[in-house]
């Protein structure tokens, strides 16, 4: 530390430049790693948007199926068996028919029925009993056979279920690994730009430092002439035309007149050898 702090501004200066090149070399770097953090970055928040939608749509589904349909008013299963009648039933059923002939109110019917049942003797309760208690065993017999076919009926069901319930992992997994797909490939294309974009700058920054080689006699004959030669062919000349008179022109030449170019490539030499050398430095 101590003797860097003595160090003269001119000892210091090779060091600043070697600090300036690296973090050239950094700002490279990250400029094409960047473009594949934000890809990166982008996926996940799309997975992540997928993987929400369908928690939401499983929420829903849940709610439908567990919630909201409690709340609707159940329908009765048609192939469930008739209620079992109780004696007072089939003592209504036989007298209702009767009472209503009679005359009495619409509204009075049932209550006159009640009536009646509430007077009624031991003989008559005892009849009805005998009806409520044979209906009760047919409606046994028929709830025992409805049972046997319900449970059928629902394992049919469960069977049916676990079919489309499969089929639909399925299709699920096919389009997350579908999708997954389709952002890898973006990804990978978004990244192969950006390191083609970022090998394109790097080589066009080591071709702008690059010292321009220097120029043979023949190269300083050409600058000098091809633009002259150009405008005497016409505009319909094509650079292999006007380079080929070019070429003739330089071999017709002697060495006496070939002279003033290679003093002129000699000049571009030392103008070459003299950027080396600076740059070495």
């Amino acid at each position: 530390r101590e003797e860097g702090n003595k160090a003269t501004p001119e000892e210091k200066a090779p060091f600043h430049a070697m600090a300036a090149e690296d973090k050239a070399r950094h700002d490279k770097e990250m400029a094409a790693f960047m473009p594949g953090k934000k890809a990166r970055d982008e996926e996940r928040k799309r997975i992540e948007a997928y993987l929400n939608e369908e928690r939401t749509a499983a929420a829903l589904a849940y709610y439908e199926e567990n919630v909201e349909n409690k709340v609707k008013k159940t329908k009765k299963d048609p192939d469930m068996p008739k209620g079992k009648s109780s004696a007072y039933n089939c003592f209504m059923k036989d007298r209702f028919a009767a009472v209503k002939a009679s005359g009495v109110a619409p509204n009075e019917v049932l209550k006159v029925i009640s009536e009646e049942w509430a007077k009624a003797n031991k003989k008559t309760v005892a009849k009805y009993e005998k009806l409520a208690a044979a209906d009760k065993l047919r409606y046994d017999a028929e709830m025992e056979e409805y049972n046997v076919r319900l449970a059928e009926r629902n394992a049919d069901e469960a069977v049916a279920y676990e079919e489309i319930k499969e089929k639909a992992l399925e299709r699920e997994k096919k389009e997350k690994a579908a999708m997954n797909k389709v952002i890898r490939a973006e990804v990978k294309t978004k990244v192969e730009v950006a390191a083609k974009k970022a090998a394109k700058e790097q080589k066009k920054e080591e071709k702008k430092d690059k010292v321009k080689k220097p120029m043979s006699a023949y190269n300083v004959f050409v600058k000098a002439n091809y633009e002259t030669v150009k405008a005497k062919m016409g505009a319909e000349a094509g650079f292999a035309e006007v380079s080929g008179e070019v070429s003739k022109m330089w071999k017709e030449l002697d060495a006496e007149k070939k002279k003033p170019f290679e003093e002129g490539a000699a000049l571009d030499k030392e103008r070459y050898d003299r950027e080396v050398a600076e740059k070495a430095c």
